[in-house]
């Protein structure tokens, strides 16, 4: 899997299409839902950071089946 493009969603750039305003806070507000549920049901939720992708949630489970962790 290819890292994410290192491009961001620019405040400076305008749009005039009603559909796109205010998406950027919205995928960072639901970013930040996902990894408060993941960790508060001990679930796996992996996130780029610093050129890696790191479980900020709860413990990965080996073979993708949490009965084998």
């Amino acid at each position: 899997m290819n890292p994410p493009d290192n491009r961001q969603l620019s405040a400076a750039s305008p749009t005039r299409d009603v559909d796109l305003l205010g998406a950027a806070e919205a995928l960072r507000r639901a970013a930040r839902k996902a990894q408060a549920l993941a960790v508060q049901t001990g679930t796996p939720c992996y996130v780029w950071r610093d050129g890696r992708m790191v479980n900020v949630g709860g413990p990965a489970s080996v073979g993708g089946r949490p009965d084998q962790a």
